[in-house]
């Protein structure tokens, strides 16, 4: 399988003043030389604990924060993010239908006929019916909300989907649905994801490879089966024991 990503020596460092007035500026290396890449199709895990520099990574893919090193995306590739709270990430003041049209509007779609088509096609797509289209978001479950965020994301016709702990939020039940239905849009669409998540158990029977993530640097990587059952790093070892 060719790669849609490659990423090599990624790093991020994030400056911040203590000490108030007269204080200095400190300086925080959050990512510390990552390298990995994703093949067409494929779903990457990326796995750690808060703070190790997950969701950076997304952001550099995205090109959301400055960074050093070579992040490279084949020619028309176009990438979208799922965010890993759905009632924060959708605008509580704009219908379902809106917030889809307007998802398509910003990537270049400017016939409204076919803006409306779209959002009615996406929305069954995701597994919500028609009437859900002229809902506001606080009307909605949880899971449904976050069925819309993923709508949201897919309607632009991206091959790259980044999944930024899309399930965290969600009771044990909803996360499989939404893991089911990922799935199924990864093998309708030919899509690759990257997973971000800080739970194994979510990941195992999800993922092709993982990568396990601490304090900015990549401890461990491989599919999960052998990670699960054959671990290298101490960290994996603590991952693991956990669950």
């Amino acid at each position: 399988m060719n790669e849609i990503l490659t990423v090599n020596d990624l790093k991020v460092q994030f400056n911040s003043r203590v000490g108030g007035l007269f204080g200095h500026t400190v300086t925080k290396e959050v990512l510390k030389g990552i390298s990995f890449n994703i093949k067409e199709g494929e779903i990457l895990g990326l796995v750690g604990e808060s703070g190790s520099g997950k969701s950076t990574i997304a952001k550099a893919v995205l090109d959301l924060v400055p960074y050093t090193g070579q992040i490279t995306m084949n020619d028309g590739i176009r990438a979208s993010m799922i965010f890993q709270d759905p009632k924060g990430s959708l605008n509580p003041s704009k219908k379902v239908g809106s917030l889809l049209e307007e998802a398509l509007y910003l990537s270049g779609e400017k016939d409204k006929d076919k803006r409306h088509d779209k959002a009615l096609e996406m929305i069954l797509t995701v597994g919500l019916r028609e009437e859900h289209l002229n809902r506001y978001p606080g009307e909605l479950s949880g899971g449904q909300r976050q069925r819309v965020c993923i709508g949201m994301a897919l309607i632009p016709g991206p091959r790259l989907l980044i999944a930024d702990e899309p399930v965290s939020a969600l009771d044990v039940t909803i996360q499989a649905q939404i893991l089911e239905l990922l799935k199924n849009l990864q093998h309708t669409f030919g899509l690759s994801i990257l997973f971000i998540s800080h739970d194994l158990r979510v990941v195992y029977n999800f993922c092709d490879r993982l990568i396990i993530l601490k304090s900015g640097i990549i401890v461990e990587e491989g599919v999960p089966a052998q990670v699960y059952s054959n671990p290298k790093a101490d960290y994996t070892k603590e991952l693991l024991s956990s669950i």
